[in-house]
C-alpha cells in the first residue's frame, strides 16, 4: 500500500464555502452509491435532506437518512453532527472526508443555515 500524500492548502483548490482556515488534503476519494447512508442529528435533518436532494437526481442513488443513531463513523456513511465544544466562528464547521466516510460537524445549527437555504454550496 502506498503512503498517503499530504498536500498544503495552497497546492489544491476545493470549492468549499466558507473557505477553510486550515486544510490538509490527502489522497483518495469518497464514492457515493445506493448503499451510502446519511446519519444526522435531529437539528440537522434539513441539511441532510438538502444533500440527498442534490445527489439523487444526477445519480439515481436513493440514499437512506437515519436521524439519531450512534454518530460513530462507519464505512460508506455521511454524518452530520452538532458539537458545542467546537470553537468556531458563526459560519464555521469541521469537515473530515476519507475514502470510507464523510463527517461534518458544527457547534450549532445556525452554522448550516446558508447551506440549507441554497445560498451556499460545496459540501
Amino acid at each position: 500500500m502506498k503512503p498517503q500524500q499530504k498536500r498544503d492548502m495552497n497546492e489544491v483548490f476545493l470549492s468549499l464555502i466558507p473557505q477553510p482556515v486550515k486544510m490538509i488534503v490527502n489522497s483518495g476519494s469518497f464514492i457515493f452509491n445506493d448503499d451510502t447512508v446519511i446519519q444526522t442529528d435531529l437539528e440537522l435533518e434539513k441539511i441532510s435532506e438538502y444533500l440527498k436532494d442534490l445527489i439523487t437526481p444526477p445519480t439515481g442513488f436513493k440514499m437512506q437518512i437515519e436521524v439519531g443513531g450512534s454518530n460513530q463513523l462507519q464505512k460508506n456513511m455521511i454524518t452530520f453532527t452538532l458539537n458545542e465544544e467546537l470553537n468556531l466562528d458563526k459560519e464555521g464547521y469541521h469537515l473530515l472526508a476519507t475514502p470510507e466516510h464523510i463527517h461534518i460537524s458544527a457547534p450549532k445549527p445556525e452554522n448550516t443555515k446558508k447551506v440549507e437555504s441554497g445560498n451556499q454550496s460545496g459540501i
